[in-house]
């Protein structure tokens, strides 16, 4: 797993958690930009559930995954950690809510309402109201609307 002594390394992983109850979350001290804590094992970087799990447990299957039984990204917790397929997370995904697609103004990053996508597909006429005029009139790029007009996003069904 590392070129250090496995000792030595379970030692300082263990500096970087909070290790708690066995019920509780052990949380990672920072994460990525995915949410998931990473330490450096050799020369490639691991998700920190990951190593905790095969610190801990057991060595993880060739080409499975490990899930978090807390939906806790952060979480160390051998107890909260179990191997699966890329399928099994899919689906436990689905049964604890977490799969919901937000698409269109449903979703939290969406720039127009369901009413202004409405007005823009209204309004659009090639020749009349151009897809830049229409970019400026609703404050988002040429490349918003163009999906908008042409239903690669905003479905308002």
């Amino acid at each position: 797993m590392t070129t250090c002594h496995p000792c030595y390394f379970e030692k300082n992983f263990r500096k970087k958690f909070t290790e708690g109850a066995p019920q509780s979350c052990w949380l990672w001290r920072g994460a990525g930009s995915d949410g998931y804590g990473h330490v450096k094992v050799g020369s490639t970087m691991e998700g920190a559930h990951r190593v905790a799990y095969r610190l801990f447990v057991q060595p993880i299957p060739r080409g499975a995954h490990v899930l978090h039984a807390c939906d806790e990204r952060r979480c160390v917790n051998p107890a909260h950690l179990h191997v699966g397929t890329h399928a099994d997370n899919m689906r436990e995904k689905a049964e604890r809510g977490r799969a919901v697609a937000q698409r269109g103004a449903a979703n939290p990053r969406a720039l127009l309402t369901r009413a202004q996508v409405v007005e823009v597909r209204r309004l659009y006429r090639p020749r009349a109201v151009s897809i830049t005029v229409l970019a400026e009139r609703f404050g988002v790029a040429r490349s918003s609307i163009h999906r908008i007009i042409h239903g690669r996003s905003y479905s308002c069904s």
